[in-house]
């Protein structure tokens, strides 16, 4: 109401105006007027630019509002990301940490007339792809076409990085990959997964471990003939590994084929091939390796001549 000794002004358009009032003393009907003139300043008018949808995890976000002299600046602190550096500047870097919708505030103060307006940008953060590698950590050296994969999703995009022990044999941007193993050593799987939809980018990391196989040589007799027993062919020992011999056809290993060590009798000529395993139990890689033994025929002598003679007859 207009007739009390107070009232509420909201005011909507800048510049000056004035307020009038007229007091009147009831019994004598005196009255006064007075007035008071009214400087309606200007609302700052900020305005926010920055990217208002983002990945999670993204760094270095910049926001700012176009710098006033005379102005100053006050950003709210944020629920899904952290502001890097100063909140009372006209800009200011956030890092985006976690998925969902975020609000950007600021509010501008004109320092001369204490006039201030708060203003927001809606942010969007996008959650960042999740693969998850799976495969064999623990190789042989050799060890061909072995799979590695991550979930197929629609609409993801897969880039594979070249391993530096090993070689992918089928392409570099599909969900899984065949490796073949080269060298021993340790070494990384890399992919980069890519959201087509909104550009978030995930890399991620798989470690192998290639282990070193066995390196079995064969010492023997390449040469022997039939009917040589107890012929010796060895490996040099090494404490732990486990040794497997395999029974030649043209012969018979004599005791355990379980040793570093054998010894064969030969019962046919002819060639024959020793092959032998030998495996590291502790990492599981094997080597198998061979020996070419050429088993020579005896001479069949025949003595000719006289089964009958006189003694001290010369022949």
């Amino acid at each position: 109401p207009l007739n009390t000794h107070t009232i509420n002004v909201s005011w909507n358009q800048i510049g000056i105006d004035t307020i009038s009032v007229r007091q009147t003393i009831i019994e004598t009907g005196c009255f006064k007027d007075t007035s008071i003139i009214i400087t309606i300043q200007a609302l700052p008018m900020p305005v926010i630019s920055g990217n208002s949808i983002v990945c999670a995890g993204t760094k270095n976000s910049l926001y700012s509002i176009p710098v006033q002299n005379g102005h100053i600046y006050q950003w709210k602190s944020l629920s899904k990301g952290n502001i890097t550096g100063t909140s009372t500047g006209n800009s200011i870097l956030v890092q985006w940490n976690q998925a969902g919708f975020d609000t950007v505030q600021c509010r501008q103060t004109n320092i001369t007339t204490s006039c201030f307006k708060d203003t927001i940008l809606i942010v969007n953060i996008q959650p960042l792809p999740n693969p998850i590698i799976s495969g064999k950590s623990l190789v042989c050296n050799g060890e061909i076409s072995l799979k590695y994969s991550v979930q197929k999703l629609d609409g993801f995009s897969y880039v594979w990085q070249k391993p530096s022990k090993g070689t992918i044999i089928n392409e570099l941007n599909a969900d899984s990959i065949l490796v073949n193993w080269n060298q021993a050593g340790i070494d990384t799987l890399k992919l980069k997964q890519t959201n087509n939809v909104t550009s978030c980018v995930k890399d991620t990391i798989f470690i192998v471990t290639i282990n070193a196989k066995p390196n079995p040589y064969i010492q023997g007799k390449k040469n022997t003939c039939i009917n040589e027993s107890n012929v010796e062919y060895s490996l040099t020992l090494i404490p732990g590994h486990i040794y497997q011999w395999e029974n030649p056809i043209k012969g018979k290993i004599d005791g355990s084929a379980y040793s570093n060590l054998i010894k064969v009798t030969w019962n046919n000529s002819g060639t024959e091939t020793i092959r032998v395993r030998e495996t590291d139990p502790i990492t599981g890689c094997y080597k198998d390796t061979i020996l070419t033994v050429m088993i020579n025929p005896l001479p069949i002598p025949s003595i000719t001549g006289s089964t009958s003679v006189c003694a001290n007859q010369k022949s």
